[in-house]
């Protein structure tokens, strides 16, 4: 079945930004001068228009026009339970990992308590920086702190985790995770967060703090991301 129109007319306005005829940050022409070159009318227009913005193509703004959006990498762990190297791996992406810390401590309450475990317990620290190859000029796409129970995992202390994924070591022990809990917000992040990012200083993060279970309902992992919010974009699935 052929493409709708408006599908259509968003695919040649995307050609026309792969091929750097609209660099990002430019204006697009109007939906009526649009709709004069593609030959379809402005509802149309307005269509596909629409679409590339939900897309994060393109930043619309009232009164000011349409404008190309830098790009954002689309991450999908709020839509299935993988390491984030499986997922760069799926979507063909270069990943680059710096391990920043990895050390027993023992659990302040609030992790603790993500754990189910009482404070003080050993835990094991895990603090990585993500970045992906020829994205944002190699800026870190994500900055992540793992925390896992020292009892389940004595030696993940000794692993290496710049190659190696934790969900993969977690399985390997019989500890995989099977179902995971989300929580995802916007906000400022610390300044240390900030650095590690690069971020600019008013740029907010994508936060998303996350705890695994195990087969057994064991919490095998809890983890606390931080994603720069004007390159990350999510994919979130939901059926009936």
């Amino acid at each position: 079945m052929p493409k709708a129109l408006h599908q259509q007319a968003a695919q040649y306005i995307q050609n026309l930004i792969d091929q750097g005829s609209y660099p990002v940050g430019s204006r697009l022409p109007t939906e009526n001068e649009l709709a004069e070159t593609l030959g379809v009318s402005r509802p149309t227009v307005r269509q596909a228009l629409a679409r590339l913005a939900s897309e994060g193509v393109l930043n619309r703004i009232k009164g000011s026009g349409t404008f190309v959006a830098a790009p954002k990498l689309l991450h999908e762990s709020t839509r299935f339970l993988a390491s984030y190297r499986a997922e760069s791996e799926k979507n063909h992406r270069q990943l680059r990992t710096e391990v920043l810390e990895l050390a027993t401590e023992r659990a302040g309450e609030g992790v603790a308590a993500r754990l189910g475990l009482p404070a003080g317990t050993k835990v094991t620290k895990l603090v990585r920086r993500r970045r992906v190859e020829g994205f944002q000029e190699g800026r870190p796409v994500v900055y992540t702190t793992v925390y896992a129970p020292y009892a389940l995992y004595p030696e993940m202390e000794t692993e290496r985790f710049t190659d190696a994924s934790l969900y993969d070591a977690l399985e390997k022990r019989g500890l995989g995770v099977r179902h995971a809990t989300r929580t995802l917000e916007v906000l400022p992040p610390p300044e240390a967060v900030r650095a590690q990012l690069e971020l600019p200083p008013f740029e907010p993060a994508i936060f998303i703090a996350s705890t695994g279970t195990d087969a057994a309902g064991r919490t095998v992992e809890y983890a606390e991301s931080y994603y720069p919010a004007g390159c990350s974009r999510f994919v979130i699935e939901i059926a009936r």
